[in-house]
């Protein structure tokens, strides 16, 4: 089945996870290096997406290590449109450091 499908259609698991997962962790990894300057993330695994309705749902998890060589996890989440588009994404720190430091 293609990536891109109409509204109602499903997506195959295949597809979901070789083109909406590296969309999704594409946007993560920005946001997060955004807020935390010098840090990398290193995506554990394969994301999990789940269909819902016209939307997919995009979960996984990431090693993160900051400036200073602390190690942690994040969780993170994207709410993808069927077109492969990101239209929601986030991250939780689920140990370690993730937060930003105050200057």
């Amino acid at each position: 089945m293609a990536d891109r499908c109409p509204e109602g259609a499903t997506f195959s698991e295949r597809s979901l996870r070789k083109s909406l997962g590296p969309k999704c962790q594409n946007n993560v990894r920005n946001k997060f290096s955004s807020q935390m300057r010098g840090a990398s993330l290193n995506f554990i695994g394969a994301p999990s997406p789940k269909q819902a309705r016209a939307f997919v749902m995009v979960d996984g998890n990431a090693n993160v290590r900051d400036n200073q060589g602390r190690m942690g996890q994040i969780a993170y989440h994207c709410t993808m449109h069927s077109n492969g588009n990101v239209a929601d994404s986030g991250y939780n720190v689920t140990q370690g450091p993730g937060t930003p430091q105050p200057r």
